[in-house]
């Protein structure tokens, strides 16, 4: 069965007077990274329909969806796949992962922040939901006992915190893992916070230029895109997904220096600073990434049985 995703207040013994920025009355959007996606040669918003990504389930599309611009510094793990089958739900295991090591299975991290999400049909000036999200998750999964359709793989979340109340109501709806936390950010530095108390804080160091978003590892600009799925609170398995739209954003390398203010409140990680180093080919590594990105709502599994070529 799954472990806990809540987060045990007393084992944060790491206070600090509060959060070292804040977002002020008025400050609409978050600051994380938006210094370094200003310099990035471009800043393009969605299309519709997103180009989809070879390998992965064919979506269906519609005008009721949802878009916005993502900012996210993001690192991969790889874990022991004991641990990492013992995050995961009794109706889901470990697919394979051909790049992880023997015994291993990858987890992926990211400190992120939304931009103008909206519906599709809105104008983009008009959208005014901006929160920052910290997400965990572990991709490669699959059903158990999928039936007819199709069994995986599967992005399956195991822990995501939030600032935004209208996005946590929508995810704990839909079996999202999503707890309310107090995010604050610069430009270059994450830090999230329960009441005076640390929950981590993530810095990151730029490291040679970007690229286009499109040349991020395989492996993880795959895994990226598959289909999501949850179980709600009224039983029975939910589909979701997030198309990150890599051939109109970009990607940069960048070191990550991680304080953690309590054992396992980031799944895998001790209490302490651990440092991160940047992605360089052929290793697993931190990186930045700004794109556009894609939201479907819940729809039919059986969406998910034609694949890309």
């Amino acid at each position: 069965m799954s472990n806990s995703t809540a987060i045990d207040l007393t084992k944060l013994n790491l206070e600090v007077e509060g959060a070292f920025c804040k977002r002020v009355p008025g400050e609409l959007r978050p600051a994380f990274l938006k210094g370094w996606q200003d310099t990035l040669p471009n800043k393009l918003e969605p299309v519709f329909p997103p180009v989809q990504v070879s390998g992965c389930p064919r979506y269906a599309y519609n005008d009721l969806e949802y878009n916005c611009r993502f900012r996210l510094a993001a690192f991969p793990k790889y874990v022991d796949r004991e641990f990492a089958e013992s995050l995961l739900p009794d109706w889901l295991e470990l697919g394979p992962a051909p790049d992880a090591p023997n015994g291993k299975h990858p987890m992926m991290f990211g400190f992120g922040a939304y931009e103008h999400f909206g519906p599709v049909l809105t104008p983009w000036h008009l959208r005014f939901i901006n929160y920052h999200e910290f997400l965990c998750s572990i991709p490669e999964t699959r059903l158990k006992h999928p039936g007819h359709h199709y069994a995986g793989p599967f992005l399956y979340p195991i822990k995501i915190l939030l600032d935004s109340p209208a996005a946590l109501a929508v995810g704990v709806l839909l079996g999202y893992p999503k707890h309310l936390a107090g995010i604050a950010s610069e430009n270059l530095v994450y830090q999230i916070m329960i009441g005076e108390k640390l929950v981590c804080q993530a810095t990151v160091a730029p490291a040679g230029t970007p690229t286009p978003a499109i040349k991020t590892p395989q492996p993880w600009r795959v895994r990226s895109s598959q289909p999501i799925v949850t179980s709600p609170p009224t039983g029975g398995h939910v589909f979701t997904h997030f198309e990150f739209e890599m051939e109109r954003g970009f990607m940069q390398p960048a070191a990550l220096d991680l304080m953690v203010g309590a054992d396992d409140v980031i799944p895998s990680f001790l209490k302490g600073s651990v440092q991160i180093p940047a992605l360089v080919e052929g290793k697993v590594g931190a990186f930045l990434l700004s794109t556009p990105c894609h939201w479907q709502p819940p729809f039919l599994r059986s969406v998910l049985d034609t694949i890309n070529p």
